[in-house]
């Protein structure tokens, strides 16, 4: 119940400072990255059913140029723009974050993926381990410091 509590209190307190949190400007080279791991992933899913990415785009009634600019607008804009108001409160008020906090993320996760911590870091995840590891720094210290009325 005790945890519960504190992730509903961390995610009202993300959102509130997220509120007052804008960008206009994304780095086309991460818009790409982002989307390329999404039709890796999308890829994947067409497999389990014998299917292509342009079998799974067909069957959805869109042109990838649709699904694109879907992913962009609906998911990678909105994710890369709570990664930068992470990173942004992470630099500005100096919170360390620490290569042991990524490693104990990453034997997590290989444990519960039945995986090697090596397999997990071959798998150029690691990136989504630190932004894991900056939102609970962040997340934290934003609810030690939150002021709720």
């Amino acid at each position: 119940e005790e945890n519960l509590k504190n992730r509903a209190l961390q995610q009202y307190c993300f959102v509130k400072i997220a509120e007052g949190f804008k960008t206009e400007d994304y780095p086309e080279k991460e818009i790409e990255t982002y989307y390329d791991s999404i039709v890796d992933y999308y890829t994947q899913y067409a497999k389990n059913y014998n299917l292509t990415f342009n079998d799974f785009l067909t069957a959805n009634s869109v042109t990838e140029e649709q699904f694109k600019n879907q992913m962009v607008v609906y998911q990678i804009k909105p994710s890369m723009q709570n990664e930068m108001y992470l990173y942004y409160i992470l630099d500005k008020e100096k919170l360390d974050i620490s290569k042991e906090k990524i490693d104990a993320l990453i034997k997590e996760a290989a444990t519960a993926q039945n995986k090697t911590v090596a397999d997990i870091k071959k798998s150029e995840q690691v990136y989504v381990f630190e932004v894991m590891a900056v939102k609970d720094i962040v997340l934290e210290y934003v609810v030690a410091n939150a002021v709720i009325k």
